[in-house]
């Protein structure tokens, strides 16, 4: 079994505790597939992505060509989803699949209101509410490798009367990234406005992060030196990767398994992916 086969099966096992929550709800329409990308999202080429954690006998992971969505759910979207399956309102969702701050931006439970924009990305969801609102529009939740595949792409610029388009990789990618890590949290914009990588994925970095089906399959090693001081935790937690000079990548990995799959948090959302099965 591939490294992506095992992670999705896990996601698998989690998710039959809590199916009957699920279970009647009525589905929304599937995509449809035409040879050509779903409305509404971009297709992502296969390839071999190498795991950011080394792992004793992988040297990389085969990635099978798949479908993303270009930006992030959106609150709209997302009320959507609530409003034909009631059982995921604020009011109604058990605290086992979300902790209390679930959806708490929203004025109510079937109104947005409030400061969240419609058409911003959703947040204050859990991993399970995520995975549910994905399987009611027949798609699922990224899995790291794929995530973190589609975001090796270069950014990209439009061209403005001051500059060409162009885009932008390596090193000065990384700062951009994490400069946009490093800004407080505020009011998020409209979902796929800050930024578009050369697969044309929009604001995979600097609007929110984003939930992934095996969000805490990846154990982040603990400091082999023993050293105590807070300050060294990044070094740290870099120790037994590929880059350990790539902070933004770590950042990810180390909010990732801060995660438990009940977690709402206010600058995490989520997008789904779909098979290319063309």
């Amino acid at each position: 079994m591939s490294h992506a086969s095992f992670a999705r099966s896990v996601a698998v096992l989690l998710a039959a505790a809590w199916f009957p929550l699920y279970a009647g709800a009525q589905p929304a329409h599937p995509p449809v597939h035409t040879g050509r990308a779903p409305a509404g999202m971009v297709s992502i080429p296969g390839g071999y992505y190498r795991p950011f954690y080394i792992t004793k006998g992988i040297d990389s992971v085969k990635i099978e060509p798949f479908f993303m969505d270009v930006r992030a759910v959106t609150n709209k979207e997302f009320l959507n989803f609530v409003t034909a399956n009631p059982q995921w309102s604020r009011s109604r969702v058990p605290a086992s699949l979300a902790e209390r701050g679930y959806l708490r931006q929203w004025k109510s439970d079937f109104v947005i209101g409030g400061v969240a924009l419609e058409n911003a990305p959703v947040v204050n969801v859990s991993w399970f509410a995520a995975h549910a609102y994905a399987a009611w529009v027949h798609k699922r939740l990224p899995t790291i490798a794929e995530w973190e595949y589609a975001a090796l792409a270069p950014l990209r610029w439009a061209a403005t009367p001051s500059r060409r388009s162009g885009t932008i990789d390596g090193e000065a990618k990384r700062e951009l990234i994490l400069a946009w890590y490093a800004r407080p949290n505020g009011p998020l914009a409209p979902a796929g406005t800050v930024n578009e990588n050369a697969y044309g994925v929009r604001d995979l970095f600097g609007e929110v992060w984003e939930w992934t089906q095996d969000f805490n399959s990846v154990i982040i090693p603990a400091d082999p030196r023993g050293e105590a001081n807070p300050s060294s935790t990044c070094g740290a937690g870099a120790i037994g990767t590929i880059d350990p000079g790539d902070y933004a990548t770590f950042m990810r990995f180390a909010m990732r398994n801060s995660l438990l799959a009940a977690y709402t948090v206010d600058n995490l959302g989520f997008r789904c992916v779909a098979e290319d099965r063309n």
